[in-house]
């Protein structure tokens, strides 16, 4: 895998990203949710934590394939997330460097948030609120 092989998967991300829009077509379009399940899995076999989730989040303000990937490295931090309550990670995404990556880090965050609450919105905007 792309991302693996090149031991620094915030900068390869935009990469992708640049080759995904040129072969365009159904790679294009899928790319965002596939990288959900490929941000998770990154984050799994490299034991992520809240702290180091900076270090990982794709340098890059691009919606497509980047974005998916920083959402699934969020959704994986989930269970740290909820012992949380939700306030540190939020902390962590505000401290990234633009708004777009701060934007996908909070948004990854209510995609944990929800899987956490197996889809129940009210539980999960009740828990990120208190």
């Amino acid at each position: 895998m792309d991302v693996e092989a090149s031991h620094d998967a915030a900068r390869e991300l935009p990469r992708i990203d640049r080759r995904v829009l040129t072969v365009g077509g159904p790679v294009e379009a899928s790319c965002h949710v596939l990288m959900h399940e490929v941000g998770r899995e990154y984050a799994r076999e490299h034991h992520l934590t809240l702290a180091r989730l900076q270090r990982y989040v794709p340098r890059s303000n691009n919606p497509n394939c980047s974005a998916g990937f920083g959402m699934g490295l969020v959704m994986y931090l989930g269970p740290e997330i909820l012992r949380s309550g939700g306030k540190a990670a939020a902390q962590a995404c505000a401290r990234l460097p633009t708004r777009y990556r701060a934007y996908t880090c909070v948004h990854g965050l209510g995609h944990a948030l929800l899987r956490a609450y197996h889809g129940n919105l009210g539980e999960a905007v009740g828990r990120a609120a208190r």
